[in-house]
Parts: structure tokens; C-alpha cells; sequence
């Protein structure tokens, strides 16, 4: 028995879990929220989060880009002085 031709194309598979994301950057706001002296650097968040060093830094870009936490020289996140 012959097996018919596989299809030119996959479909596409998302791979992230955008739920999930979405309920990483809540957790990480608010970690920032209730702190306001709060900085971590890029370590010490991915371990307080517990969350691999790519996810971290997707996370992390993600809320720079949105304004909701800055990066001071030295590579410490704060929470951004103008938010909340």
C-alpha cells in the first residue's frame, strides 16, 4: 500500500501561548507595581519569574517598548517613573 504524497505546505502551528504570556506580563507589572523601588536585572528576573532567558527577554522588551518599565545603564528594569 502506497501512501499519498505528503502536502506541499504545513499548516502553521503557533507556537507561543499567548494566554500564557499575557498572564507572565500581568504577574511581572504587578511584581513592579507593589514595589516601586523594584530593579532587577535580566538574572534575577528570569529567576523570580522562573521563566527561561528567551521568554524573559521577550517579557521584559515587550513592557521597555510599552513604557511600563525602563532600563537604567547598569541593565536593571525599574518600573518607568511616569507609569501608574
Amino acid at each position: 500500500m502506497q501512501l499519498p504524497p505528503a502536502p506541499a505546505t504545513a499548516p502553521l502551528v503557533e507556537r507561543r501561548d499567548l494566554i500564557r504570556r499575557a498572564a507572565l506580563k500581568g504577574r511581572v507589572i504587578a511584581e513592579f507595581a507593589e514595589m516601586p523601588g523594584l530593579r532587577l536585572t535580566f538574572w534575577q528576573a528570569t529567576r523570580l519569574f522562573g521563566v527561561s532567558e528567551a521568554v524573559c527577554d521577550r517579557v521584559l522588551g515587550q513592557l521597555v517598548a510599552e513604557g511600563i518599565l525602563c532600563r537604567s545603564v547598569s541593565g536593571a528594569y525599574t518600573r518607568r517613573e511616569s507609569w501608574r
